[in-house]
């Protein structure tokens, strides 16, 4: 039974897994040094997390929202 496309993809059967694992280990022995593959570079990832706000920075905010609010407050009173 196939359990994995990259088996069936590449011929992989339970008969010749046996030659598969013998070839590799041979490859290896004879260069065990290791080698980079040529992957793309990942993206830089998004941060999630916020930077803490200073006390001021806070009160600057609530400021201008309650100020937003006000005046759309008036806006809908007239």
């Amino acid at each position: 039974m196939i359990l994995s496309t990259k088996f069936c993809c590449t011929r992989i059967e339970p008969d010749n897994m046996e030659e598969l694992y013998k070839k590799v280990h041979a490859a290896t022995r004879a260069d065990p040094t290791t080698k980079k593959s040529a992957k793309q570079l990942s993206k830089e990832h998004k941060r999630n997390d916020l930077r803490k706000l200073t006390y001021e920075e806070r009160r600057a905010k609530l400021v201008e929202r309650l100020k937003a609010l006000n005046s759309a407050a008036t806006d809908v009173e007239e």
